[in-house]
């Protein structure tokens, strides 16, 4: 997968690049081995900032999931209390709304034979 490289890293690559260029300019072996290794600590620390950002990047999404879905169960908490007489009522149904693309339609019942529908709209 392509994306473009953010500020921090590409400083890193570029680091590492010069690291490089430095090691092939050097006639000492030691000193050679030296930029050598620095590079290879730039080049490290870009791969652990990508990492890390593509961490936060996905803990961003799954919280932002969790944050929707929790909106949605709490309307399916309170709806799936019967209002006859207080018990909680059993899902029987669920389906997406006929005409609304982003709406849902959840059925309960209950045992004393209440029964009520409610729509809860699916964030995107």
């Amino acid at each position: 997968m392509l994306y473009a490289l953010n500020d921090r890293v590409k400083y890193c690559y570029a680091r590492a690049a010069g690291c490089r260029e430095r090691a092939q300019r050097e006639k000492d072996p030691a000193s050679k081995e030296t930029w050598h290794k620095m590079e290879d600590r730039w080049l490290r620390l870009a791969l652990s900032v990508e990492l890390t950002e593509s961490i936060s990047d996905f803990h961003s999404e799954v919280r932002s999931f969790l944050e929707k879905r929790n909106v949605e169960l709490n309307v399916l908490k309170r709806a799936a209390v019967c209002p006859s007489c207080g018990n909680r009522m059993r899902l029987i149904s669920s389906e997406p709304h006929e005409r609304v693309g982003n709406v849902d339609l959840y059925c309960f019942v209950c045992d004393c034979g209440h029964s009520t529908e409610t729509y809860v709209r699916r964030e995107s």
